[in-house]
């Protein structure tokens, strides 16, 4: 059986659909928690008390891996360095399920039949669609043409 795009796009779309969903909720509450940590302690006791009193960054939570794409986070006197330190780990392991998702995607492109998929991909084969087989009978067409006409199509044909 050949593999279409859709075909392909779909085994993907199911590899990535059981991949664990990150907690964003409790990621973005880690990062903010560490960025707190960072900060000195005055700065820290004035987040504490007006929050939107301090410095703000907007940073790209798509890149750390969540569904919105920018927003504010208040970074108080964190310096860029220690920001980045604490985002890094957030966007290698977003980086990094791209990169694995990207091999499985050119891994699918290179193939172009259903068996040198399973060939090349076993561990995969849960995901692919299975072996169609023609169909045995074929349904009763006739006259469809003529009950067309009948019905007026094709529209602004004048008999």
């Amino acid at each position: 059986m050949r593999l279409t795009q859709l075909h392909k796009d779909s085994i993907l779309r199911c590899v990535t659909n059981d991949i664990p969903a990150l907690d964003e909720i409790k990621a973005k509450q880690d990062i903010i928690t560490a960025v707190e940590k960072a900060m000195s302690p005055a700065v820290r006791k004035l987040y504490k008390t007006n929050p939107t009193a301090l410095r703000a960054v907007d940073i790209s939570w798509y890149d750390l891996g969540f569904c919105r794409s920018y927003s504010a986070l208040v970074v108080g006197d964190v310096s860029k360095d220690a920001l980045t330190e604490i985002l890094l780990p957030y966007k290698t392991a977003r980086a990094k399920q791209r990169d694995v998702l990207s091999q499985l995607k050119y891994a699918l492109k290179s193939v172009n039949t259903l068996a040198s998929a399973k060939k090349l991909l076993p561990e995969f084969i849960s995901y692919f669609p299975t072996d169609e087989e023609p169909t045995k009978n074929l349904p009763a067409v006739t006259n469809i043409m003529a009950d067309l006409s009948k019905m007026g199509w094709p529209k602004g044909v004048k008999k």
